[in-house]
């Protein structure tokens, strides 16, 4: 979180992770907030970690996710489904003068080739 912009007293803060069965396992994760977003991958379930300026999802679901449009997303989910046995995780964390929130939500991933690549 350090390379994250200072949270301020009334931000929000948006994560996305994926976390792939592979061998070895996969680790995908964007962090956002108002003024930054940053990605990380992992490729070996965790104990290590890279930066990358990539980001690890489509616009789309990061514009979807920043809006918390969770309708919008379980519609991609049935119309634009990836076939993936494993889903995302989307986390917002709202900062409201030393309170703050936290919903989860998990998705199946989804792509649509004209829109998203």
């Amino acid at each position: 979180m350090d390379k994250l912009s200072p949270v301020n007293k009334n931000d929000t803060v948006f994560m996305l992770d994926q976390f792939l069965v592979w061998n070895p396992p996969y680790l995908f994760s964007t962090c956002w907030n108002q003024t930054t977003k940053l990605s990380i991958e992992s490729k070996d379930a965790g104990k290590t970690f890279n930066f990358t300026e990539e980001y690890c999802f489509t616009n789309y679901m990061l514009k979807l996710v920043s809006e918390w449009n969770l309708e919008e997303i379980k519609k991609e989910e049935i119309e634009n489904k990836e076939i993936s046995p494993e889903g995302i995780f989307a986390t917002r964390i709202i900062f409201n003068e030393g309170q703050y929130q936290i919903d989860v939500f998990r998705f199946e991933s989804f792509f649509n080739f004209k829109r998203d690549r």
